[in-house]
């Protein structure tokens, strides 16, 4: 007798973590099962790219009552699977809460490992949830030793939805380094991009391509800054979303990316220990080396293509004369797309 397909559906209510719905649908789509996306109406714009891939289904998240039309979404379509696109936050746990049948197996991605011991919400999401998803091994070391769910690291692969249909090209000469994202002072090292474009020994050439739209959170407030100094030459700024077309075909284009992360800053514990920055996963995807810090270096797992350096003077150096990597077997096994697919779908077709 013929088994049944398992029925899968993938549910974001928030508005972020879209980018990583890209490798799931892949996967899914390489794999024998039915499924659909369950996605905020807010997204639309963002996910309709989708729609000649799989079913995406639309929904509102404002409310409790919208929530609960969720839930009894989710079981009149008979899904057997439920898979977080972002496994937190006070949606999915209003969601949790209200309660599925044990038939249904939830699992999800873990954004940030510091909620399964900060978060008392996360701890009650938790006790639903059959397996966790992270996205890198590294992370691992940081689980707590309790931990009850099964928790399994995959790599985000190449993607297959990257399209560049965007004529940008880089001027002979010129370097380019992105720092994708809005500007967010918590998170990233502004200060390195002031004190390295105002470096007398930095040539014209050399741009910092903030990928992001500079007047959301602290843009603005480093945009003066770039202003006062005098040092526009430097920077390429977007006073606006920047569509993915446009942010594919710079991201193509750019010599490195720039993660800003310093030793000793809340942000390199966060992204060492609990959480993995997009600018990883961005060079993974469109194959590009990353400026780190030698710290870096110390971090077991930490397979990204990386240039390190260990001041400002190694680091301007480094700018100048870009170095390319080869693919290290490390490097080349973690980003198998047949090895990530079967680590992916360990969660959802076991028994």
């Amino acid at each position: 007798m013929e088994q049944k397909r398992k029925k899968v559906a993938i549910v974001e209510l928030y508005t972020w973590h879209i980018e990583r719905l890209y490798d799931q649908i892949k996967f899914l789509s390489d794999s024998d099962v039915d499924f659909c996306l369950i996605t905020n109406e807010r997204n639309r714009e963002k996910t309709k790219q989708f729609e000649s891939v799989i079913r995406v289904i639309y929904v509102k998240a404002e409310n409790i009552k919208d929530i609960f039309s969720v839930k009894h979404l989710i079981i009149n379509q008979n899904i057997d699977v439920l898979i977080l696109n972002t496994a937190s936050g006070s949606k999915i746990l209003q969601l949790m809460l209200l309660g599925f049948p044990k038939r249904i197996r939830i699992v999800g991605i873990l954004h940030n490992l510091r909620k399964l011991t900060d978060s008392l919400g996360q701890k009650i999401i938790g006790r639903k949830i059959y397996g966790y998803y992270l996205l890198a091994d590294y992370l691992k070391t940081s689980l707590p030793k309790n931990i009850k769910q099964k928790v399994i690291a995959y790599a985000p692969s190449l993607s297959n939805y990257v399209s560049i249909n965007y004529n940008i090209k880089k001027p002979i000469g010129d370097k380019w380094l992105v720092i994708p994202g809005t500007v967010e002072y918590k998170r990233r090292d502004y200060e390195m991009l002031i004190r390295l474009a105002s470096n007398n020994q930095l040539s014209q050439g050399v741009k910092f391509i903030l990928l992001g739209n500079i007047n959301r959170g602290e843009g603005p407030l480093f945009a003066d800054k770039i202003h006062q100094l005098g040092l526009e030459q430097h920077f390429i700024l977007f006073e606006s979303f920047v569509p993915d077309n446009v942010f594919n075909a710079y991201m193509s284009e750019c010599d490195y990316l720039f993660p800003l992360i310093e030793q000793g800053s809340t942000a390199f514990e966060d992204y060492t220990k609990y959480k993995v920055s997009g600018t990883f996963l961005l060079s993974d995807i469109f194959d590009k080396e990353m400026l780190c810090c030698d710290a870096f270096k110390k971090i077991d797992g930490f397979n990204y293509k990386a240039v390190y350096y260990n001041d400002d003077n190694d680091l301007l150096q480094k700018i100048e004369t870009p170095i390319k990597k080869n693919c290290s077997d490390n490097l080349s096994k973690r980003l198998n797309y047949e090895l990530n697919r079967k680590k992916y779908m360990s969660l959802i077709c076991t028994k």
